[in-house]
Formats: C-alpha cells, structure tokens, sequence
C-alpha cells in the first residue's frame, strides 16, 4: 500500500505535514513564510519551485486588479 502512494522513498510523516500544510496555504491560513517554516525550506525560490511542481497557483484576482489599478495610475496619473 505504501508503495501505491509512492512514499517509499520518502517519510510518510513528512509527506503528510507537506500535504497539510500546502493546503492550509491553498485556503490562506498559512502565509509563505509559515509554510517555508514549517517545512524547512530556506528560500522563497524553493518554495516557489515546490509550488509548481505541486501546481499550487500563488497569484490571485486580487493580485490582478491591484496590478491593474497600479498600471493604470502609471499610464494616466
């Protein structure tokens, strides 16, 4: 059985707490700091790069219109 979910070469205890904690990223309850924290990962660009390989989306709408609205008071201040 652990060999169907692929743990094998890795501690299933560990495996867990990533899962958790990435969903509790997923759903805002943890910010990127906590995360990288809580897994032991000492840059941000290692975390980045967790994020995608586990497909995780880090930008937001919100993000979007912010974007927006600061390029738009760039273009006509």
């Amino acid at each position: 059985m652990v060999a169907a979910l692929h743990l094998m070469e890795r501690d299933p205890a560990g495996a867990v707490l990533e899962a958790m904690a990435l969903e509790a990223f997923r759903e805002h309850r943890l910010t990127s700091y906590q995360l990288r924290t809580l897994l032991g990962i000492p840059s941000r660009y290692e975390l980045w790069e967790l994020l995608r390989q586990r497909q995780i989306e880090t930008y937001t709408v919100e993000d979007l219109e912010h974007d927006v609205e600061v390029m738009n008071n760039i273009v006509r201040p």
